[in-house]
């Protein structure tokens, strides 16, 4: 089996393709045994990350940091036998099939990173992967909720559900129910005094973090409010811990130098605190009006003119 290493960046994420840089990789032994030499020395709290890919195992990937120049680094891998097949469908809360949305099936954390067996579903939201890893249970994830530049994209929450593996039972069946994106929320911003403030910067986020970048940019859910101080919000998710974020001189999706009505914006409400708003969601109402009052910072004044009261 081979033995690859590589490095990665400070968020743990890989940095270089290991052909970047050089092609570290070594074959074990007939006990197993490995050893990469000859590797670079370089600084303390570099991120190391050991990858071994054998046919019939699952790939484990190992990560380490170095403690000052790396001398020497025993790291020992368990692998996993492969061989459980995962098939399904995936669908939404009204029966629509969700064609071409990845799968991922690997076992929980507690048998460390291990890379997932995936698959994609076709037409009709059925997949199937195969040489799943045989652990306890399996977890498997439907990714909804990142476009990979397809037109005419549906976003919707992640889904995930457990397969519990039984003795002697490789393959088993499950059906993945996402819920369809259809809250509107209406959003008023204010200050202290119940001044409207244009052109605020607001965010439709979750504190779960499974609203992606691209979801959020694609489907406007950056904006400014308009010289009402208010914005409307459409097709978000039905999810728990939704939050509203409130942050004066931070930037918008799309704002360009070219948009004279924001000078001096930033500025002024660079006075302003930051607020997170949770949104409490109710199973099955779809429309929500918030009024957002934004405190001003200690000893300041509102950026309309009116002092705040006490």
């Amino acid at each position: 089996m081979k033995v690859f290493f590589g490095l990665e960046n400070r968020q743990g994420r890989q940095k270089y393709q290991y052909s970047d840089l050089w092609s570290p990789e070594a074959t074990t032994d007939k006990k197993g045994y490995y050893e990469v030499d000859h590797l670079p020395q370089l600084w303390d709290s570099t991120g190391w990350t050991v990858k071994v890919m054998a046919d019939g195992y699952s790939w484990p990937l190992k990560h380490f940091k170095s403690e000052g120049l790396l001398g020497e680094k025993r790291v020992d891998i368990e692998l996993l036998l492969t061989g459980i097949t995962v098939k399904g469908t995936v669908v939404d809360n009204y029966g629509n099939p969700l064609a071409d949305r990845m799968i991922r099936v690997q076992p929980d954390r507690s048998y460390g990173n291990i890379v997932p067996s995936s698959s994609e579903t076709n037409a009709e939201g059925k997949f199937r992967a195969e040489n799943c890893a045989i652990a306890e249970k399996l977890r498997v994830e439907a990714v909804l909720s990142y476009n990979n530049n397809r037109q005419n994209f549906v976003y919707y929450p992640d889904v995930t559900t457990e397969v519990f593996i039984e003795e002697d039972k490789f393959e088993y069946e499950v059906e993945l129910v996402a819920t369809l994106p259809e809250i509107t929320i209406e959003v008023e911003v204010v200050d202290p005094n119940n001044n409207p403030l244009p052109y605020f910067p607001v965010e439709v986020s979750a504190e779960s973090g499974v609203i992606s970048r691209n979801w959020q940019e694609q489907m406007n859910f950056y904006q400014r409010t308009d010289e009402d101080g208010r914005c409307t919000f459409t097709n978000v998710p039905e999810m728990e811990k939704l939050l509203l974020k409130l942050c004066g001189d931070c930037d918008v999706f799309g704002d360009t130098s070219r948009d004279t009505h924001l000078a001096g914006v930033a500025q002024a409400y660079g006075q302003m605190e930051k607020l997170e708003l949770p949104i409490m969601i109710t199973r099955g109402q779809k429309e929500y009006k918030v009024q957002a009052r934004i405190p001003l910072r200690l000893n300041q004044d509102s950026p309309l003119g009116t002092d705040q009261n006490p």
